[in-house]
């Protein structure tokens, strides 16, 4: 039950299709949980400002698009995967007056329609799942 994360550059310079297919693939093996992705840039006064094969905008803006929707689709099917489990979570935050947000002993975030007090543990069923969230009832 651990939650695996990852970074991604996208479009680092000489980045090849090749390159990038062989990012979606493994992406497909390991199946992690949250992947922040990062379109390259190069930093002023930097040795990457000057490096050759940079990718043109166009193909930045398309492979980051392509890799967002699949960590999306990746993540959904992950945490779907927890639909009916039973979880001990720790009420981190209140996103409204009606809605609470905790994590699990994993730090995934379960979302719970009600108002309860940050810092509180609580027991919840997750009846559902999004790209983001799991959505949990109280036990």
């Amino acid at each position: 039950n651990l939650t695996l994360s990852t970074d991604i550059i996208v479009g680092f310079p000489s980045e090849s299709t090749q390159q990038f297919l062989d990012t979606l693939n493994i992406l497909r093996i390991i199946k992690p949980d949250i992947v922040n992705i990062t379109r390259f840039s190069a930093r002023p006064e930097t040795p990457a400002q000057k490096m050759p094969g940079r990718i043109s905008t166009n193909v930045l803006k398309e492979r980051s698009r392509h890799l967002t929707k699949h960590c999306q689709e990746l993540t959904l099917q992950k945490n779907q995967t927890h639909i009916d489990k039973q979880y001990d979570i720790l009420i981190t935050k209140n996103p409204s007056s009606s809605q609470s947000l905790g994590r699990t002993i994993s730090y995934k975030p379960v979302l719970i329609n009600q108002y309860l007090p940050i810092g509180t543990h609580q027991t919840v069923n997750i009846y559902d799942a999004d790209a983001i969230h799991l959505y949990g009832k109280l036990k």
